[in-house]
């Protein structure tokens, strides 16, 4: 049996490798038994290869892939959305045909080999699974509807060639266009589940484009700590000593501020935010680890470029004391088992938080690209506790962090009870795939083969 998880993502973002990890693990306590293959560059997949999860190449590639050379691509300039703009049309031509059963066999001759590849094992897949996440969320304007077809694209081809499609819990909205709204109904009212990791998006999704789904948490929460990995022996390596009760992690990202009149302003408000944060840190004993969650060759994502802005900040006040954690070679699980070992989380990677809060660590979300941050701690009654990455300044965020600190005991109190809670949402969700697997006649003897 063969399974695929789409769409493609890979390992240098520990969010979305915990997505892929746990969506794996998920499909195989629901049964599904045989071959794990995840859209990716193999390079940049070797630790979920190492968990037995093959890689297998984009067929419709994201444009930026083209453009990893230059300089600096965390701005939307002119130049960018022209080169953006005439790789799409150049890459649509070939992949949209594939998703009619009646051209498929034509266009398929003009993929090069790696692409074909992909196609082929299309056609020996039982299931697709879409990990979870926050991608389906669309401005207005061309290139957002272009997003939305882009991260659908792998879903749209299993559908045209009828493989049940199961759709693990994401986060959808806000949708401006509606011509995005339509292609969100028309590809996911086809899917055999559909799952929504907070009511905001279960909201959006049933009123803006009329699909049902079932609201269940992130799969993130589910992952499990690394095994043989002491995190505080890892820590110490690091030159990173505790001090009691005042040990703070902070993730932090380059953002482009879509939609936006003036990203760069507010890029540079939020790092002064984060800053300033820090400052008052120092200042009240606390010891700062900057984390760098995402690694990438694209500036855009590159989290240790926020950190070197910040740095920069830093260093011109010389009593300011920080350590950097950047390290390639740690996975999700590791990075969980280090974030669990601090007092507070402030995180802007959404997974970071994620990773911190189920570790019993009260945490701050900066949020940002849709729904996934406000709505998920919404629904965990901590929405006190997140701020929007475009309102953020330094006195705000320095006022929630002592709200954490006073309420800390409160905080606590809510994060047990939601740990409670996922538990049980993890076996009624397991229980659902088994079920909507059963109508498809998928016995038992076949999904366990």
């Amino acid at each position: 049996m063969n399974i695929l998880v789409i769409p493609g993502c890979d390992d240098t973002n520990r969010g979305d490798q915990a997505l892929i990890w746990e969506s794996v693990r998920i499909a195989k306590d629901a049964g599904l038994n045989g071959n794990f293959y995840m859209i990716s560059t193999e390079e940049c997949s070797l630790q979920s290869q190492n968990e037995g999860i093959f890689s297998t190449p984009y067929i419709l590639p994201h444009p930026s892939v083209h453009f990893k050379r230059m300089s600096d691509n965390r701005k939307y300039t002119t130049k960018l959305k022209l080169l953006w703009g005439i790789r799409a049309i150049c890459d649509l031509c070939v992949a949209v045909p594939l998703t009619q059963n009646c051209f498929r066999k034509i266009f398929k001759h003009f993929l090069p080999k790696d692409k074909k590849r992909t196609l082929n094992l299309y056609e020996d897949i039982d299931v697709a699974i879409v990990k979870g996440g926050g991608f389906l969320h669309a401005n207005s304007g061309l290139a957002e509807i272009y997003k939305i077809y882009f991260f659908l694209y792998h879903i749209i081809l299993a559908l045209s060639m009828n493989i049940p499609v199961l759709v693990m819990p994401n986060s959808y909205g806000p949708f401006e266009s509606r011509i995005a709204r339509r292609l969100i109904r028309k590809t996911l009212s086809k899917c055999d589940i559909v799952t929504s990791r907070e009511s905001i998006s279960h909201d959006i999704l049933l009123n803006e484009c009329n699909v049902e789904s079932k609201v269940t948490m992130d799969l993130g929460a589910y992952l499990q700590k690394a095994e043989k990995f002491n995190p505080y022996k890892y820590l110490e390596s690091k030159n990173i000593k505790f001090i009691l009760n005042k040990n703070v992690v902070i993730t932090v990202r380059p953002y482009r501020f879509p939609s936006h009149s003036n990203p760069q302003l507010l890029y540079e408000k939020y790092i002064m935010s984060i800053v300033e944060l820090i400052e008052w840190l120092n200042d009240n004993g606390y010891q700062v680890v900057l984390a760098e969650h995402v690694y990438s060759h694209n500036y855009h994502e590159s989290d240790m470029k926020a950190i070197e802005d910040i740095q920069t900040k830093l260093d011109k006040n010389n009593n300011i004391e920080y350590k950097i954690i950047s390290d390639h070679s740690l996975d999700c699980r590791q990075m969980k088992s280090i974030y669990s070992c601090f007092d507070y989380m402030v995180g802007t990677r959404f997974h970071s938080v994620i990773f911190a809060l189920f570790s019993n660590v009260p945490s701050i979300a900066i949020t940002y690209g849709g729904n996934k941050g406000i709505g998920i701690m919404k629904d965990l009654d901590i929405d006190d506790y997140s701020i929007g990455i475009d309102v953020i300044s330094g006195e705000f965020l320095i006022n929630t962090f002592k709200a954490m600190i006073q309420n800390r005991d409160e905080y606590l109190k809510k994060i047990n009870k939601n740990n409670e809670i996922i538990i049980s949402q993890r076996k009624s969700f397991v229980n659902l795939i088994e079920e909507s697997l059963r109508k498809r006649n998928y016995g038992k003897s076949f999904i366990n083969c």
